[in-house]
């Protein structure tokens, strides 16, 4: 298990060898660790400060404040992994699982390329929406990745789902938990629900 894992998929987490750790009460400084890490590249500091404070906040303070909350949280055991200068501030993930991350990279080939076991470990590591529950509606730059971030995971998560239920149509029992979750993760798909229809039928039969 790795030594520091993040969990950005239902209500953020940060553990350390398993142990859930508390996290910042700041929504903000939050959203600032789930923008590094999923961003997984340096940011300027003006970018960061655009993104998260208004200009009454004193951002420059705020920024500074932010990352030295985030930085017991996420440097462990001589680790450093919120690595800044007076310019530029990136998140290094050596040594740290993302689940986001590991999703993405683990669904690269697609997901008809993966074994079944595999997308049944995917399927078990969508916990929720992309930062449940951490909204901040008045930071419109944010707010707009954050949307664009959660659109495109769903895309993945009925992926993964499309493509167990496939492969295990003919025994319903099997498929209907994936065909439930689909229909919880797309609830306005009509093809989802008329899916989860006739395995139902089919499983009464």
């Amino acid at each position: 298990m790795p030594n520091l894992s993040i969990r950005l998929l239902g209500e953020m987490q940060v553990l350390c060898d398993g142990v859930p750790q508390p996290l910042p009460q700041s929504k903000k400084t939050r959203a600032l660790l789930a923008y590094l890490v999923v961003a997984d590249r340096q940011q300027r500091r003006e970018r960061l400060c655009d993104l998260l404070w208004d200009v009454t906040d004193d951002p420059r303070a705020a920024l500074r404040w932010s990352l030295s909350k985030l930085r017991p949280l996420v440097d462990r055991l001589g680790a450093v992994r919120i690595v800044a200068d007076r310019e530029l501030v990136r998140f290094d993930p050596h040594g740290a699982e993302v689940d986001v991350t590991a999703i993405r990279q683990a669904l690269r080939p697609g997901a008809s390329a993966l074994e079944t076991p595999l997308l049944r470990e995917l399927a078990e590591a969508f916990r929720g929406e992309f930062l449940e529950g951490l909204e901040l509606p008045d930071f419109h730059d944010f707010q707009a990745w954050c949307v664009a971030e959660r659109e495109e995971l769903r895309r993945l998560h009925r992926q993964v789902l499309e493509t167990l239920i496939a492969r295990a149509e003919t025994t319903p029992d099997e498929a209907l938990p994936y065909a439930r979750a689909l229909v919880q993760a797309d609830p306005v798909s009509e093809s989802a629900r008329a899916l989860l229809v006739r395995l139902d039928e089919q499983k009464e039969k």
